[in-house]
């Protein structure tokens, strides 16, 4: 039989137990409470292969429900944009991952997204590191900023160091005008047959493509703001046109049409220059034992005397959003913070593909001088209009045939530049009317 002295001791013990499990459970504020975030995004599986995997390792506490927008290809630009916003306020997400900053400007205009400056303010990120973005990042209609970006894209200006060297050309720099570019690429002889001759610069699927990479660089709109009206026939464009067509003339250009298979011809070693994005440099490096092995580099892309520090054709990519009336802002604003980190920046690192990382210092410092050149020119809104990827519908394909034939007339004598311009202004604008 147990004495009073032990049955006291023993309850002793049993009640300091009850109170430490108690203390323990009162305390576990450590545990955090299972979330669901609803996610909408373009590409379902490619923002699972992206971000998902990743995520779900860090914060297994928050999963991810991942829907993707709708896309119809049989509406016009302008009933796409319809759809989806509506999508968007159907589904009342916490997160959005826009493709590009068009449809997230306008989200940003109507409303549809959370204002991010006061938790960017509150958190470690300094906007000061993707200087080379913010642009496209702040809103057309307040200034503020919805929406990081943990990738972006552009493209860079190769050359092949030995021809340069060859022909004692000296070889491009960072910023050169298109201007410089053109005639950089005339000093190459153009003579020869059409398997062995040498070209000043490849990579222009026609007319149209250069017509409006120069257009871009200059900063030139093509449409008014609801891209209701054509803006080509005008002196500025007029310009680029003869540019264009002189280049062309010179037979410093190659014109190879998209749909005719030849080799690459910068590849091959017989182009001097080639603008394409940042696989390229993987092609080269896999193509090393089956090609004219040379020396090769980039600059970045030509720009224009008036806009001379920036590019049109830098896009941010998967621009991470809050929605507006999300129920779960900190759990998505820890995805944002997240996907937008060094840390994610580092295991993303792969400067050969099309997506490059927004945050410069995860560099390698083998690659830091040459893929310095994808941070060398910030994002410009001037000239964006003048890139078909943010022409409305089918636009793309009908404008660029009418262009191609006009030109065509142009370059055989048929009919003068101004001719040309006024027909594709009103033809041009027809097309826009009916898309």
């Amino acid at each position: 039989m147990m004495s009073n002295k032990y049955q006291k001791s023993l309850l002793g013990m049993l009640v300091l137990t009850l109170l430490i499990i108690s203390a323990c459970g009162s305390n576990r504020t450590d545990v955090p409470k299972q979330v669901t975030l609803k996610v909408l995004t373009d590409h379902k599986y490619g923002f699972d292969n992206n971000f998902s995997t990743m995520f779900k390792l860090k914060h297994p506490h928050i999963e991810l429900e991942v829907i993707e927008l709708p896309f119809d290809y049989n509406l016009t630009r302008g009933q796409q944009v319809e759809q989806r916003m509506k999508f968007i306020d159907e589904q009342r997400p916490d997160l959005i991952v826009f493709a590009n900053d068009q449809d997230y400007q306008l989200a940003a205009r109507e409303g549809k997204l959370l204002d991010l400056d006061i938790h960017i303010k509150n958190s470690e990120f300094k906007l000061g590191q993707i200087s080379h973005i913010v642009e496209s990042l702040t809103s057309d209609s307040d200034g503020k900023i919805y929406g990081l970006a943990p990738f972006f894209e552009t493209n860079v200006l190769y050359y092949n160091i030995d021809l340069f060297q060859q022909f004692g050309i000296d070889p491009p720099h960072h910023k050169m005008t298109w201007k410089e570019i053109i005639q950089l690429a005339k000093q190459f002889p153009n003579k020869g047959s059409e398997t062995e001759r040498i070209y000043g610069i490849s990579g222009f699927p026609s007319a149209a493509d250069l017509f409006f990479h120069i257009g871009a660089a200059e900063g030139l709109s093509l449409f008014d703001k609801k891209a209701q009206n054509l803006h080509v026939n005008t002196k500025e464009w007029e310009k680029v046109f003869h540019t264009t067509t002189d280049a062309i003339r010179s037979n410093a250009m190659d014109i190879t049409p998209s749909d005719e298979f030849v080799e690459d011809k910068f590849i091959e070693g017989r182009a001097a220059m080639k603008i394409d994005a940042p696989w390229l440099s993987s092609s080269l490096e896999l193509s090393r034992k089956n090609r004219k092995k040379f020396e090769w580099g980039f600059v970045t892309l030509p720009t224009s005397e008036a806009y001379p520090d920036s590019s049109a054709h830098i896009q941010p990519m998967d621009i991470t959003t809050i929605y507006s009336a999300s129920k779960h802002v900190d759990e998505a604003w820890t995805f944002i913070q997240f996907v937008n980190s060094t840390e994610f920046a580092k295991v993303n690192a792969h400067y050969t593909s099309l997506k490059i990382p927004t945050l410069p210092q995860t560099i390698n410092k083998q690659d830091a001088e040459r893929s310095s050149a994808y941070y060398m020119l910030k994002a410009g809104k001037e000239g964006k209009t003048a890139l078909w990827r943010n022409w409305p519908g089918s636009f793309h394909l009908s404008f660029f045939e009418l262009f191609n034939a006009q030109t065509q007339q142009v370059l055989e004598g048929k009919i003068t530049s101004d001719e040309a311009l006024h027909q594709i202004q009103a033809e041009g604008q027809k097309l826009l009317t009916t898309k």
